[in-house]
């Protein structure tokens, strides 16, 4: 490949990031920040309808909430969601009204809570909110179904760093007992780990995108039957191009195309992954990496990481 062709496939994955950037900034300097609640409206009301251009027909992008109920009958309800990403082809929803929906569980593909300002407080209150979809695992009838979560921030505080900061506020906040204990939380997900198909859901944010800067994706590793989350940090952005969201949604169509379960998107879609691959991602540096829970003693590091990569969080106790 050319640099000219090169250069197209650049300009072009960094235009979604400039769409989204221009009118939020007419938005802002026009409106100032005494609308606050009316612009942060906006700003999920723009980013739904670039998703929805971008997603197979049988997916519908809307917001509202997820209702089900538990083995005793008593209602099981999430939190307002900003973007729900449902199967509007193959499931009914409870309750429609424009663009706001109640969808069951099992119709769910994808939610994403979105930030104007990301900060420390609005990160916690985002995870706790994803941390409610766990009830969903003791349904009547239970759901075999990945919901992928994601944050989705169109700018970052300066208060917090990336990625230390974002790191930092995952391990405070997965350390309380707020929803689930940390001891339930990783016993869930070790009992629930997908091995040739996906069940239930890993109980953890799958990703954080900064529009400005990156992504933070999480994974997941064993160790003598030990769990861990590997949360690796990545920049998308320099002075040349900003490909932050497209990585989000060459993540989201991974997600859909694959149903969840565990392959690869060029096995599924090879024509669109040849133009994704094209993404300026590099690792951050000098850390790029936090193992959570942390790695109790050196035996348990993995050959292929380095150490000096791996941020270490402070666990406060209150």
């Amino acid at each position: 490949m050319n640099f000219n062709e090169t250069n197209v496939f650049n300009k072009f994955l960094s235009s979604y990031n400039a769409e989204l950037l221009s009118k939020v900034s007419r938005l802002d300097e026009l409106i100032g920040r005494d609308h606050w609640l009316s612009v942060g409206n906006y700003k999920e009301s723009i980013l739904r309808s670039l998703i929805s251009n971008i997603l197979p027909r049988k997916y519908e992008v809307s917001t509202g909430f997820i209702l089900a109920s538990n083995r005793k009958g008593e209602i099981l309800k999430s939190r307002q969601i900003d973007i729900i990403i449902w199967d509007s082809a193959n499931y009914a929803p409870i309750f429609r009204d424009g663009e706001f929906v109640i969808v069951p569980p099992e119709s769910c593909s994808a939610v994403v809570e979105v930030k104007g300002k990301l900060t420390a407080k609005e990160l916690r209150k985002s995870l706790l909110n994803i941390d409610y979809l766990i009830k969903f695992c003791s349904t009547t009838y239970p759901v075999h179904n990945y919901i992928c979560k994601y944050i989705f921030a169109y700018d970052i505080a300066e208060t917090l760093r990336f990625p230390d900061g974002l790191w930092q506020v995952i391990a405070n906040s997965y350390s309380k007992d707020e929803i689930i204990s940390l001891e339930e939380r990783m016993e869930l997900s070790r009992r629930n780990v997908p091995v040739g198909s996906c069940w239930n859901p890993l109980f953890s944010v799958d990703a954080i995108f900064v529009l400005p800067l990156g992504a933070i994706k999480r994974d997941v590793r064993s160790f003598e039957n030990t769990l861990k989350f590997f949360f690796q940090a990545y920049l998308t952005a320099s002075e040349t191009h900003n490909h932050t969201y497209a990585y989000f949604e060459s993540d989201l169509q991974a997600h859909l195309a694959t149903d969840g379960k565990p392959g690869l998107l060029y096995a599924y879609q090879p024509g669109l992954f040849s133009v994704k691959k094209n993404m300026h991602i590099t690792r951050t540096s000098p850390k790029s990496l936090m193992i959570f829970p942390s790695l109790e003693h050196e035996s348990m590091f993995y050959e292929d990481i380095d150490k000096n990569q791996i941020f270490v969080p402070r666990i406060s106790s209150c």
